[in-house]
């Protein structure tokens, strides 16, 4: 009898959900409003739907005793990733570990992580990128406190060995050195940055290089800008030619804060204005500066600018490799709603422009997202496109290049109460959101998941990680999942699809409404499989 009911309860949501692909509807199920996505509210793609390539509950990559943070990802070249984090398993003031994770979903090294650097002293701040050769560079501040804060770096090849043997002391200086950055220099090495609090009570910008042996080509740490007052929080993209451009907040003549930028060559020269080009400057604050490359030797910059009577507004400028600035003298204004608009992320669209993402308090905090193309024009939606509006609050979005022309951006979602969880959205080149309205979502386990981060994966989608909190202890772990588009196909071969049960079970569902498919689900204690199948004509 009870076998009996499973099977006319399958049927019965078969019915339903096929239902609402032939005939262009919502549904309810179990007092949840399915929407069909082919509403005024969205313009669903047709690429493809949405998809979590690895164990639905996410791919644990460390779950050792207490507290791993801070964590960073990077392509390993080859469909995985290379994740970085601050660990405290053995030492409260943190350690630096890594671990990889290939396509398919699994660890390629030791458990929970090869230890990088583990000294009794403070590591944090990591920060990486591939080494081009499916390992990465590994770049963080330690604390050797009676020496100070330094900058310190290593290389983790494919395997999971350090080529260079110890770790490499990047700068020397005397007193602190905070907050480092880096990029790919293109031969297997890297460029860092980072802030130097060299002339007491002063912070300047300094670089160095490191190539792929762990030598330093430059020699000595190169001076970016040490202008007058304080010049911090650097950030960095190659410059396709061995070198870097690099932004920073500059307070030399103004108490708030401007915008400058400046290029360093292969060699270890800077190349435009003495101590930095100029991008923004008001008697405003001009803070939080991103930097993508512009593909052609030069930058795209975005910035939070403190409008005052609009609070903070978003704004982007363009910088050629000459140091000229291309777009509208002060930058372009991406967003200037009478809100805030901070915490703006950027990547390249591939043509010369880029895609901004940032978070907006126009209603609450929500997601949002604007294209500027290369002559500095906005392409989509005065003031961007609704990446996510859901209930309470979206935080801390960011953003990577799908590949065509669109971008893959996930956040901090809070819509289901006080705890928050992983939420993803695609947005193709002409602005219409790709996959579920509000977002498809990533992770929803118990209590917080929260500071994602992302790369590419090179087919399109995008592998994330976090920090999760899901054992309910003071133990926070380290999670990653991949997430990719399934391409619709004529054949109707079936495709097993498992999705974690919970209050949002039906979410993945709603990609499926709409675009041409057949679905049925078979329920257990566990799981919810869909089969889907493209439409037949």
């Amino acid at each position: 009898m009870i076998k009996r009911k499973i099977f006319y309860l399958i049927l019965f949501n078969m019915f339903l959900i096929s239902s609402v692909v032939l005939t262009d509807s919502s549904f309810t199920i179990n007092g949840l409003m399915i929407l069909n996505n082919r509403s005024s509210n969205s313009n669903l793609g047709s690429s493809g739907i949405p998809y979590l390539s690895w164990d639905p509950a996410g791919v644990s990559i460390c779950q050792a005793t207490n507290l791993q943070y801070e964590a960073e990802i990077c392509s390993d070249g080859q469909g995985g990733a290379i994740i970085v984090w601050r660990d405290q398993r053995t030492d409260p003031d943190g350690d630096i570990y890594a671990q990889k994770i290939n396509s398919t979903g699994n660890i390629q090294w030791t458990g929970s992580g090869v230890p990088v650097h583990i000294t009794t002293e403070a590591e944090d701040n990591p920060q990486l990128c591939s080494d081009g050769n499916g390992g990465a560079i590994i770049t963080w501040d330690h604390d050797g406190i009676s020496s100070g804060e330094d900058i310190y770096a290593q290389r983790i090849n494919s395997t999971g060995d350090f080529p260079w043997g110890g770790v490499k002391m990047i700068s020397t200086q005397t007193n602190d050195q905070y907050y480092p950055e880096l990029c790919m220099d293109g031969d297997g090495g890297a460029i860092i940055t980072w802030e130097h609090y060299r002339t007491i009570p002063l912070y300047d910008i300094y670089a160095q290089k490191i190539n792929s042996s762990g030598g330093f080509p430059w020699g000595s740490e190169k001076q970016v800008c040490t202008a007058s007052n304080n010049q911090i929080l650097p950030k960095i993209c190659s410059d396709g030619a061995g070198g870097a451009i690099i932004v920073w907040w500059d307070y030399r003549s103004d108490a708030d804060g401007d915008i400058y930028v400046q290029k360093i060559n292969s060699s270890g020269q800077t190349e435009w204005t003495n101590n930095g080009t100029i991008i923004h400057a008001t008697i405003w604050e001009e803070t939080a500066a991103q930097i993508c490359s512009d593909g052609l030797g030069g930058a795209i910059i975005v910035w939070q600018h403190d409008g005052v009577s609009t609070g903070l507004d978003i704004y982007a400028q363009r910088i050629n490799s000459n140091g000229g600035i291309e777009w509208t003298a002060g930058g372009v204004e991406i967003c200037t709603n009478n809100s805030d608009q901070q915490n703006a992320q950027i990547c390249s669209d591939g043509s010369g422009g880029a895609i901004i993402t940032w978070d907006d308090q126009t209603s609450g905090y929500d997601i949002y997202a604007q294209r500027i193309n290369s002559k500095g024009a906005v392409e989509w939606k005065t003031n961007g496109v609704p990446i996510c509006v859901a209930a309470s609050d979206q935080y801390f979005p960011e953003i990577v290049s799908d590949g065509v022309g669109g971008a893959i951006i996930v956040w901090q979602d809070y819509r289901t109460g006080s705890t928050s969880d992983i939420y993803a959205q695609r947005i193709d080149s002409k602005g219409n959101i790709q996959w579920n309205y509000n977002g498809m979502l990533i992770i929803g386990a118990n209590d917080l998941q929260q500071y994602p981060r992302l790369c590419s994966d090179g087919n399109e989608g995008a592998i994330i990680t976090w920090q999760d909190d899901r054992a309910e202890t003071s133990a926070d772990n380290i999670y990653a999942q991949r997430i990719e588009d399934i391409p619709l196909s004529s054949e109707h071969e079936p495709i097993l699809i498992p999705i974690i049960s919970g209050p949002n079970v039906f979410d993945s569902i709603l990609s499926l409404v709409g675009i041409g498919i057949i679905a049925a689900i078979a329920a257990s204690s566990v799981v919810i499989t869909i089969i889907i199948m493209k439409k037949a004509k």
